[in-house]
C-alpha cells in the first residue's frame, strides 16, 4: 500500500535541532553560501522535501545507528481504476 525508501549514510550525523531545517534553502545553507569553499549549497535536500511535497509523500530524518544519517521517505501507492 505504499512505496518506501530510504537513504543512508555513515557521515558525521545531523544534529537534532537542525533536522527540519535541513529542508529549507536559506536558513540551513546560508552558512554554506558564505563559505563556498565547503563546497556545499544545501539545496538537494530542498528540492528532494518539494518533490514528495507535491506527490502527497512524507519524508523523516532519523540517527543511523552506525552513525550518519537516515532520510526515510512514503508514498501512498495509487491504486489504477
Amino acid at each position: 500500500k505504499h512505496i518506501y525508501l530510504s537513504v543512508e549514510d555513515t557521515g558525521s550525523g545531523i544534529p537534532k535541532e537542525l533536522r527540519e531545517r535541513v529542508f529549507e534553502i536559506h536558513s540551513f545553507a546560508w552558512d554554506k553560501i558564505q563559505k563556498p569553499e565547503l563546497g556545499v549549497l544545501g539545496l538537494g535536500l530542498a528540492l528532494v522535501h518539494e518533490i514528495v511535497r507535491v506527490h502527497d509523500g512524507s519524508i523523516s530524518i532519523k540517527s543511523n545507528p552506525a552513525g550518519g544519517t537516515i532520510f526515510e521517505v512514503i508514498f501512498d501507492q495509487k491504486s489504477k481504476e
